[in-house]
This record gives structure tokens, sequence and C-alpha cells, in this order.
């Protein structure tokens, strides 16, 4: 195991601006960074690998030379002992769980982790790949590990499918005391109506044996991940098997199944209106609902269309616009007018298994001649109940007509113990840290309300709630019903405040330091300059530095090529020193 202080991480990024903020993450997480060595590509890796004992490596699949899995592949064969965490800017799940088959310890993707985040995926690809280095040591090693390991682990004769040895995670895991667990038959920890000959040479032949049913405490049934390796004990032949619970996991998987039949069940009777599933790109992956068949139009002539295909062009800016928060984890009401009929729009970001929001459900409304009535808005906050976000709707005086799991699962209070009641009671929003409201059309017929509160979690901690509210209006303008919407920005608030503070002490390097900066674009354009640099600029050319201008026109035209070669060089991840004479 790696001391703590004493981790060495390279970063194999060929884009600058990343590893910077890579390295800025690594600076601010926990996890005791000793040193940090950037690679551009895969021959300056292998070269800083050659030096230093590194400890893990954070590999962009998409550089210079190399891209996707050739990339990882070829890092295996210059590293095949250090842990690698992949860092990409493509959410491809394909791509993502094949570089985990091949070794990978994770996979994240730029722009969608924290500080946080990235310090625990470092210090569990370390602590995972030294566990399976370890197996490799001699045995008083082994069986130190074997007996700490958290997961449980098994090792038994191949032949004869004797238990040779359990550690206490296996013990604690299938209820059994250690005497009654050794001399026992493996076979006894599965479900003996699937066992049979395919079954037993899976056991003694197979790698990795997924979802496999198991038996616990002889009546409480699991799911588990099964991780097998051939070893000697005492000379004798056996296998190590490593168990991974993944009975949430399949059961999880079963929920959003049946989530999604029920989200195609209800669109398909959906009443004036369409139910629909985009991508990033609008794409309809999914839709239906009774407004399709008053236009004529199937369900499958719909698919790999996009939404803004049946928009004008005054339309599609809109409704992209609109729909760009979805995709941040947001949620969004919004109206649409085509021709002569309006719609009102509802729409929420559904997230992968990596928490990145690549789809939206979206919800469609015919209101034309009318508004929502209350009926057809708690229809609306049904369909979204899948979503994580808190739902809460109110009638005029406060007092809750619709209260969604997600506001149960973060005010603490379930729907029964709320309705009728105000929701002043058990939404204590008094602890405002910042306040906007919205600035609507007039034409518009709600007024959104947003603001930013603090509240108190079960367990004793401050969490920053988000809340949008817009009140709904009658057909005669007056408010009728509020819906209120929110979502625990913890992680978010945290991590700006960490940005925050790391940009106020580059400004503090920025502004203090005695040597001259300037910011530019790849263009030259001058982004910002500190007073060093400007004094130092007018007393070479006489000229004033401002924002905005080009740094190029201050130059005299012979000296603007050399410049502009050494930009390029500078484009091209290079460092460039240069002298120039003035008179």
């Amino acid at each position: 195991m790696i001391e703590p202080g004493e981790i060495k991480v390279l970063i194999v990024e060929d884009n600058a601006g990343d590893a910077i903020l890579v390295e800025e993450y690594l600076k601010v997480s926990d996890i005791g960074i000793r040193s940090v060595h950037i690679a551009g590509d895969l021959e300056a890796a292998a070269k800083i690998i050659s030096e230093v004992d590194i400890s893990v490596a954070l590999l962009d699949l998409n550089l210079v030379h190399t891209r996707g899995l050739e990339t990882f592949e070829r890092f295996v064969k210059i590293a095949p002992k250090i842990p690698v965490v992949v860092l990409s800017g493509s959410d491809d799940e394909e791509i993502a769980l094949e570089t985990m088959k091949r070794g990978a310890q994770d996979y994240l993707v730029k722009g969608n982790y924290h500080p946080s985040l990235l310090g625990k995926s470092l210090h569990y690809a370390i602590e995972r790949s030294c566990y399976l280095i370890s197996l490799k040591l001699k045995d008083d090693e082994y069986k130190y590990l074997f007996d700490n390991n958290p997961n449980p682990l098994i090792a038994w004769e191949k032949n004869s499918f004797r238990v040779l040895r359990a550690n206490k995670s296996a013990l604690k895991f299938y209820g059994n005391i250690n005497k009654e667990f050794l001399n026992t038959s493996i076979l006894d920890l599965f479900n003996s109506n699937e066992i049979n000959n395919s079954f037993l040479n899976d056991l003694q032949s197979k790698e990795l044996i997924e979802e496999c049913h198991q038996v616990l405490r002889g009546s409480v049934n699991v799911f588990a991940d099964l991780h097998f390796k051939d070893i000697e004990i005492d000379n004798t032949p056996a296998r190590i098997m490593l168990v991974n619970d993944v009975t949430e996991k399949r059961m999880a998987l079963y929920r959003m199944q049946e989530s999604e039949q029920l989200i195609r069940k209800l669109a398909k009777n959906y009443p004036n209106g369409i139910i629909a599933i985009l991508d990033r790109n609008l794409v309809f992956q999914f839709i239906d609902g009774m407004e399709l068949q008053l236009k004529n139009l199937k369900p499958d002539f719909m698919l790999g269309k996009k939404y803004t295909d049946f928009l004008d062009e005054s339309n599609q800016a809109k409704f992209i616009q609109n729909m760009a928060p979805v995709f941040e984890g947001k949620r969004v009401v919004f109206d649409k007018e085509m021709g002569s009929e309006s719609f009102l729009i509802s729409a929420a970001g559904l997230a992968n298994s990596e928490g990145v929001y690549d789809r939206a459900i979206l919800v469609s409304q015919n209101i034309t001649g009318s508004v929502l009535s209350k009926k057809e808005i708690l229809f609306q906050a049904t369909i979204l109940r899948n979503v994580n976000d808190a739902m809460v709707v109110t009638d005029l005086n406060g007092k809750v007509i619709y209260w969604n799991e997600g506001a149960s699962r973060l005010f603490g209070y379930a729907s029964l113990e709320v309705m009728g009641l105000e929701a002043s009671k058990f939404i204590d929003d008094h602890l405002v840290t910042d306040f906007a409201t919205g600035e609507a059309d007039l034409s518009d017929s709600q007024i959104h309300k947003k603001y930013v509160f603090t509240i108190k979690g079960s367990e004793g901690q401050f969490c920053h709630v988000e809340s949008k509210q817009a009140f709904m209006n009658d057909e005669n303008g007056k408010p009728q019903f509020v819906i209120c919407v929110y979502r625990d920005i913890t992680d978010q608030v945290e991590t700006h405040k960490v940005l925050m503070e790391s940009e106020a002490n580059l400004q503090a390097i920025f502004h203090s330091t005695s040597q001259s900066f300037i910011l530019m674009d790849t263009n030259t354009r001058i982004i910002t300059f500190n007073k060093n640099a400007a004094e130092f600029v007018f007393e070479l050319y006489q000229k004033q530095l401002t924002k905005g201008n080009y740094f190029t026109d201050l130059l005299l035209p012979e000296r603007r090529k050399p410049f502009e070669d050494s930009i390029r060089k500078v484009l091209g991840n290079q460092i460039v020193k240069f002298e120039l004479q003035y008179n």
C-alpha cells in the first residue's frame, strides 16, 4: 500500500488547459499527493515512468497520435502495473465499459466531476490495484491481504470444491463462523436447482460469472458478480473467489425498467399532448400521446427525427435555448406557440449510470384556449416524479395539494403527513442565501421566482437547496396554483466555493508578481493583464493596453511573423521563449 502523502500522479493529456485544471483539482483533494507529472503524449509518459515511481495515471483516451481504446492498450503495454483512471470528453457507455473490462480502474467524463470525486477515484484505483498486485506476493503478505480485504474472499480446492479459506468479510456476508465454513463445499453457496455440469465447468474455468444467484444463511437470496483466480495452496490447485454483491444494482435496473414501462403506458394515453424522451441533440428516442393521433402522426415516424425539425426558425432557437439547462440537471417549464396552437412544455434531465444528463423527458400539453387545470398539473407532476428533484404544488393559501417522492427524500416528510397542510411548516426556507426573480415577457402567462436557501438535513448537516416557483394563472389571468421545484445543490455550491478560492489565489499571484503578464485568446485578442504589463507596453510602444484589442496590432509589420510563428508553436503545446531587441 502507498503511504499517505506519497502518491505520485501522472496526467497524460495533450490539452494544456485540461491538464492544469486536473492538477488544480488534485491540489485541493485530500488524498495526499506528493507530486504531479504531466505528459502530452505516450512517448513523454514513458520517459516520466522510467524516471519516477508513478502511483496512478490519469489518461485521456484522445491524444494527438492515438485515440480511444488504442491509447489505453498502448499505455498498458508501457506501464502494465500502474493503475489507470480514464479521463475522457466522451460519455460513450460502450467505450467506458470496454476500458473497464480491459483493466481501467475508473472512467470519468470531463466536466462531470469535482475535486472530491477525483480524489476518491484515485484513492480507490490505487487501493484496488494494490490488492491485485499483493495477491501475487509471498504467502504471508497474501494471507494478510486475504483476511483484511473488504470484499468477501473464499479459496477452495479446484477439483473437490472444498472450502479451504474464507476471510472476515466472507464470514460476515454469508452469516457463518469459521469452523462451520471450512471443509464445507463451495457449492453450498449456490441454488441447488441451478447447479449442472455447465455451471460446474464455469466455476472451474471462468474468470468472471456475472449476476450469479447465491444463498445467504440458507435462505436469503442475493445476486453477485463472482471474480475467480487460479492459485496454489499448500501445493494444491485451488481457486480464489471474490464476491461483489450486485443485488441493489439489479433491483435498480428492474425499477428503471418498470419506470420506463409506466412512462410508455402513460404516454400512450396522455390526453391533448405528448410525452417524449430526447437525446442531447434533441432527437426523439421515444414519443407517444393522443396529440399525435389528432395530427395523424405515428410514433415510429417521429423516431430518429429532431424535435426542432417540426418548428419554424424563430421557435427553433427559443426551444434550444429553453432546453439547454435540462442537460445540466435542471427542470424547465416554458410555453411554445405553433401556428394558432399553444403548448406548455415541462422537461427534466435523465442521468445515465455515471450521473451524466444525456437524455431528457419532455411533457408537452396542448393548452390552446385554456390553461392547465389542477388535474393536468398533478398529472404532469406524476410523470416527472421519477426525477430525483422535489416537486410541490400548493394552492394560493400555501396548502399542499401535491408532494412527490423527491420532496419526501429532501425534506423528510411523507406525502400523507403534509397533504392539506401549509408547506411552510415542513419547508424551512427562511435561510435565503441568494435571491432572483425571473423577468417574464409581458405576454407570458406565468410569474417565475427563483432563490437558494439552506436547510438542516436529517443527520444535522446543512444542505443548499435551489427553489424554482411558477405561479399558474387561470384564463382571466388570476393566479390559481403554485408549482415549486426544489433541488439539492450542496455539491454544486461546495465545488463553486473551491473554484472561487482557487480563482482568488490565482488572481492574487497574477497581480502581485513583479513580472508582466498578458492573457490572450488563441487569436491574440487581449483578455486581461496586470499593472506591470500595462506599464511595460506603454514604455515600449507608447500605446495603452486595452482589453479586446489584438496584441499583434501593437507590433511593427516586420516583428509580427516571428511572434505569430511562436504563437503557433504554443498552440501545438510547446513552451516558447524568445528575445526581441528594442531601441
